[in-house]
């Protein structure tokens, strides 16, 4: 017999890892394109992983509050009318 608790903790396990291995991927890609890019190209100063990762910070702190004022606009909308 199987403990349903503990296969119920497995399979989030893995439902949270999907996210963390789609941010270190994106990081890469993102590290791999700025210093091919700017670095090689431009003569940019080449990029670390820890750049690549405060990047992408960035970039889903700017999703959030995008995504907070629309939901707080389609709140203030949907009451007045």
């Amino acid at each position: 017999m199987t403990n349903k608790t503990n296969e119920r903790l497995y399979r989030h396990g893995h439902r949270a890892l999907i996210p963390l291995v789609f941010l270190l991927l994106a990081a890469e890609l993102v590290l791999w394109g700025w210093n091919t890019m700017a670095v090689d190209l431009f003569g940019a100063p080449a990029a670390k992983f820890k750049h690549a990762l405060a990047f992408e910070a960035v970039a889903g702190g700017i999703w959030l509050v995008a995504y907070a004022i629309g939901a707080v606009m389609r709140e203030l909308v949907g009451r007045r009318a």
